[in-house]
């Protein structure tokens, strides 16, 4: 071969790989930017992550099949938000509303017997901690997640990330109770006018256990007694509490999540909040990836997807209408969330102690009357 043969042949391999390359980067800016998922363990792993593990691979995700999406929330919203998701990158998905404790449980439950039947997952951090701690998730974290708060992800990165903050306020209905008259602190629903008159959440909510686990340090010790006096209502569901504000049954909803505001606002209801100036009530929504899932790159794009702030501003502003871990999004409905002191759990172990949950709703089902 002479030298320039050998020089014309060089030349045409770099040609080659420059073309691949520059091909590579028009498929993902044609797919949008993506933020990425992150998480949380105490295993230990490598502080490093490698390319492969923060790559997605969106032609193998259009052909690995339907992305399976377990999750808890209201169940048009995650229809309508996977429609979005497919609408933006061409990978199917499907999802199944699943409580997180029976999710927990399942998850390991098919793990023993190599089964396999969900890809993401989207429960509780405390859920995922646990998971992470039988090493049945996977990380990934791709350096995009500089925008979300050390609160709302896990230390190390790449097992779990929060997609939407849950807060927690002192809920009534201006049509039936004045901002004048409304409690503006915890301890003035202990006023004798609201006998009879509160909901909350009932014993097995994560909401009412969120909610106590926040307070319980923070309110006088004797608060739960007092509150047990003033006969509050157990509810299942936030929206037979909204029922209830709305034929005045009730007057005060102690646990409403704010995304349930932004809904009735869009209903064209009225509905109002207080926000207790030591703190309000919070728990996260987080997103992660099973470890043996069958589609990892249809996943990972999801992921993406949810933590990006396109993600962000469809879930937390067009179709749900709650907080964003991300502070540039923000739903319309409600006030600033720069405004509002947020109590959010950080210590996941504790958190998530089934012994710390069993003496939660032994007091509780006391106070809202159903022990």
């Amino acid at each position: 071969m002479t030298e320039d043969m050998r020089s014309a042949m060089e030349n045409a391999i770099s040609r080659r790989n420059m073309l691949q390359a520059a091909g590579s980067i028009g498929l993902l800016a044609a797919s949008g930017t993506f933020l990425a998922a992150c998480g949380s363990s105490s295993k230990a792993p490598s502080s490093s992550t490698s390319a492969s593990n923060t790559a997605v691979d969106l032609n193998a995700a259009r052909n690995e099949g339907t992305l399976v999406v377990w999750h808890s929330d209201q169940e048009p919203d995650n229809v309508a938000l996977l429609a979005k998701f497919t609408a933006k990158t061409g990978i199917k998905a499907t999802e199944q509303k699943i409580s997180p404790a029976d999710g927990l449980a399942k998850i390991q439950l098919l793990e023993r017997t190599g089964t396999r039947s969900t890809d993401v997952f989207l429960a509780s951090p405390d859920v995922h901690h646990q998971l992470q701690q039988k090493d049945l998730l996977m990380q990934f974290a791709p350096s995009e997640l500089a925008p979300y708060e050390a609160r709302f992800k896990s230390d190390p990165v790449g097992y779990w990330c929060a997609y939407f903050v849950n807060v927690t306020a002192i809920t009534y209905k201006p049509d039936y109770v004045s901002a004048d008259q409304a409690p503006k602190r915890y301890e003035d629903m202990l006023d004798p006018q609201w006998k009879g008159l509160l909901e909350f959440a009932g014993p097995t909510s994560a909401t009412a256990f969120v909610f106590w686990y926040n307070l319980r340090n923070i309110l006088p010790q004797d608060f739960w007694d007092k509150l047990t006096l003033q006969r509050p209502t157990a509810y299942s569901s936030s929206t037979a509490m909204i029922q209830d504000l709305n034929n005045q049954n009730k007057k005060i909803a102690a646990q409403m999540s704010v995304f349930q505001v932004t809904k009735a606002i869009r209903n064209k209801q009225r509905l109002s909040f207080v926000s207790d100036p030591r703190g309000m009530s919070t728990s996260l929504s987080s997103a992660s990836i099973i470890k043996s899932t069958k589609r990892p790159n249809a996943a990972k794009a999801f992921v993406q997807y949810l933590l990006s702030e396109e993600g962000q501003d469809v879930w937390n502003n067009q179709i749900q209408g709650s907080y964003s871990p991300l502070p540039n999004i923000q739903p319309k409905e409600l006030p600033p969330v720069s405004g509002l002191k947020l109590l959010v759990p950080t210590d996941m172990a504790d958190y998530g102690s089934t012994a710390l949950r069993a003496q939660f709703e032994t007091m509780w089902s006391k106070v809202v009357g159903v022990a």
